[in-house]
């Protein structure tokens, strides 16, 4: 499989300044790789951060001088994001430039928490950021690994290992020519994460009115995959688990 599960990789910051430095609620962060790559591997969307070369040069008129942050089907093998687009798209355009720096988030909901107060009601969450620098991937083999790489991430469903590329038709060469794969290497990342229930303030919690008025807890939020619903031409068996 692509996704490599176990890592010694850390990316713990050399300082509190660090590009990936945690600043607020450092008890949440994680910076090894294992706890950096399992948010990474079960996320579906990826948010791509990046300045075009015109925001670069500081023009604030033109409609390329902006920051973009794009949602992003994506792959990872190792400390590589892989991402891909047509050929002349705006964020694989611009991140083939290989000096160009990309910001990647990933991130999971996993509950609502209601608090007395409502400055502090929350949410119970999982997110990874990932630092980079991107480059054009040239070499014919790695990009169709990488192509194969985000086809599978992008469609396991419940099937790990199950691989959606080998099983679809052969891509042909008009397809492989008018896509673009461009390759972020991690140079350093962090995750947070906060889990449990709501946290107020002590006086609030000894309120006796305000406990027996407000209801406080949390709620989970849970990603379902539905029952598959057949396209009008297929005439194969949908073979996901439990259908």
């Amino acid at each position: 499989m692509a996704e490599e599960s176990h890592s010694t990789q850390d990316y713990s910051p050399a300082n509190h300044k660090a590009l990936n430095a945690v600043k607020r609620l450092k008890d949440r962060a994680r910076y090894d790789a294992d706890s950096v790559f399992a948010i990474v591997d079960s996320g579906l969307i990826a948010h791509v951060g990046f300045q075009t070369q015109g925001s670069l040069a500081g023009s604030p008129d033109d409609e390329e001088d902006w920051p973009y942050v794009v949602p992003m089907v994506f792959g990872r093998k190792d400390d590589t994001i892989y991402l891909h687009g047509y050929i002349s798209g705006r964020l694989v355009k611009h991140l083939s430039h290989p000096t160009t720096k990309a910001c990647i988030t990933i991130t999971h909901v996993d509950g609502l928490v209601y608090a007395l107060s409502a400055f502090h009601n929350s949410m119970n969450y999982r997110s990874a950021m990932l630092f980079g620098h991107a480059r054009l991937v040239e070499d014919a083999d790695e990009k169709i690994e990488a192509l194969k790489i985000m086809t599978n991430h992008a469609l396991k469903t419940k099937r790990d290992g199950y691989d959606r590329w080998g099983e679809s038709r052969e891509a042909t060469p008009a397809e492989i020519k008018s896509t673009r794969v461009v390759a972020v290497k991690i140079d350093s990342a962090s995750a947070k994460v906060r889990t449990g229930s709501a946290k107020d303030d002590a006086v609030d919690y000894e309120n006796e009115e305000l406990n027996k008025r407000i209801w406080t807890g949390v709620i989970p939020v849970e990603q379902t995959w539905g029952v598959p619903i057949d396209s009008s031409y297929t005439q194969a068996q949908c073979k996901f688990p439990g259908q």
